[in-house]
């Protein structure tokens, strides 16, 4: 199952991307701003969710890439 998981960078997000990729789901997740920009605690999170999931940087919710994105994706949950 594809899943589209929006705000995977704060600890509750991440927790569900790694559960989602274990138990074989491929996650894709949009990122607010460019990767540089998280820093901290959040940017070691954002690090993290790399390696179970797609990151897509600079692609707020609500926005023309986001709107492009989630169009372009055959998904199976937002």
């Amino acid at each position: 199952m594809l899943i589209f998981l929006v705000g995977g960078s704060p600890f509750t997000g991440l927790w569900f991307a790694r559960t989602l990729a274990m138990a074989g789901h491929t996650v894709v997740a949009p990122l607010k701003g460019a990767r540089s920009s998280y820093t901290g605690l959040r940017g070691e999170r954002v690090t993290q969710l790399r390696a179970v999931a797609e990151v897509i940087e600079a692609c707020p919710f609500g926005s023309p890439p986001f709107i492009d994105l989630a169009n372009s994706v055959t998904r199976d949950l937002l």
